[in-house]
């Protein structure tokens, strides 16, 4: 076990104030020990989180979809309590497979997926591999065509050096002081909630957390993602909040024209983080969306 894995996040310690707690549970998969939160009854939806987050991000989401469908909400691998991936497989593709290791460990196959910012890269690779079907998804403030910010303009020269060598242990220590940790959640355009805000503090201090999250950016291929847009038929639901700081809505836009049955909605008001801090406004788009009930 590598030092970043000994200080990945114990549930012994932090599980009894995760959100949805009694809906978790770990499943090893392939190469993975994944926290998983598991809830309802219907048809399945499969709900990724961005680089960066974690199931926390869906607190508000989950028990009412729950209502309706079937609801599979992990921790990618690398982030919150998940393990991580070996070093060399840590991109959206790699991330893909070890996702459909955990559906199939719990033999459930998504009829649609639900993802926030990085995520909808992992539910395009999913498509094009044909790991998942869905017969619909919902992309939200979707990043498809390059690696998500890492915040305002003073903070990425801050991290820079840090992003170039990897160094997570020093990384967190700088995200763990309150002035960045606030600076990288006012940069995103939404207000969460306090609830939410602490988590987000408690993951950006811990060195395994952010030591996937740097794997990630440093790994990623956009020219790979685009390539694969032209292709993905499945009908998709593409939600942009008009402050998002993280996201311009100008690349939502281009991405949405590559894509050959995507539907944009703007939601004004409402930063990158909007599923976390206007979850109504997200539950009525989403239950117009999926067939199999409203939320």
């Amino acid at each position: 076990m590598s030092t970043l894995e000994r200080d990945r996040l114990r549930w012994e310690s932090a599980g009894h104030d995760w959100p949805n707690h009694h809906l978790s549970r770990f499943v090893t998969a392939g190469d993975v020990r994944f926290h998983v939160q598991v809830a309802g009854d219907g048809p399945a939806l499969l709900l990724l989180h961005g680089a960066g987050g974690s199931s926390h991000s869906w607190a508000r989401i989950l028990p009412r979809l729950a209502q309706s469908f079937r609801v599979v909400v992990p921790d990618l691998p690398g982030h919150a309590f998940s393990s991580a991936l070996p070093p060399e497989r840590t991109g959206p593709a790699e991330l893909t497979t070890a996702v459909t290791h955990l559906l199939d460990a719990v033999a459930i196959e998504p009829t649609g997926i639900v993802a926030h910012s990085a995520g909808a890269a992992v539910a395009v690779c999913f498509v094009a591999d044909g790991a998942v079907k869905p017969e619909r998804c919902a992309f939200l403030a979707p990043s498809l065509s390059r690696p998500p910010r890492t915040g305002p303009p003073f903070l990425q020269e801050l991290m820079a050096p840090l992003l170039r060598t990897g160094r997570a242990a020093d990384f967190a220590a700088l995200l763990a002081r309150p002035f960045v940790v606030n600076g990288l959640l006012r940069s995103t355009g939404s207000i969460v909630p306090p609830e939410s805000a602490a988590l987000y503090r408690l993951l950006t201090a811990n060195p395994a957390h952010v030591g996937s999250v740097l794997r990630l950016l440093t790994t990623w291929d956009p020219e790979a993602i685009e390539a694969l847009l032209p292709d993905f038929a499945v009908p998709t639901l593409v939600l942009a909040g008009r402050k998002d700081g993280w996201i311009p809505l100008s690349q939502v836009r281009d991405v949405v024209r590559e894509m050959p049955d995507a539907d944009l909605r703007v939601l004004d008001g409402v930063g990158h983080l909007f599923h976390e801090e206007d979850p109504d406004r997200v539950l009525g788009e989403l239950s117009g969306w999926f067939p199999g009930g409203s939320p």
